[in-house]
């Protein structure tokens, strides 16, 4: 799930706040992709997420050590899971 465009387009590199935030990347032993994590969108290029975030709904080690992590869905991931 991903959500935080102001312009609701979705769109990498569009909809941005003016600025980009700095990675702060998460290394898989602190938090792995696992079902409820909520990380940062960014683009391909290093420090380019901004108000945009997504809820994993699966495990993704694909994308361990890559994005900046910094929450998890305790309860209500069935509601996430409706969306």
């Amino acid at each position: 799930i991903e959500a935080g465009c102001p312009e609701c387009s979705g769109e990498a590199g569009q909809g941005h706040i003016g600025y980009w935030l700095k990675d702060e990347l998460t290394p898989p032993s602190v938090m792995k992709h696992e079902e409820g994590v909520v990380g940062a969108c960014r683009g391909p290029e290093e420090h380019s997420a901004a108000c945009r975030f997504y809820i994993s709904m699966t495990a993704a080690p694909s994308l361990d050590g890559a994005t900046t992590l910094f929450g998890k869905v305790t309860t209500g991931l069935d509601v996430a899971r409706k969306i």
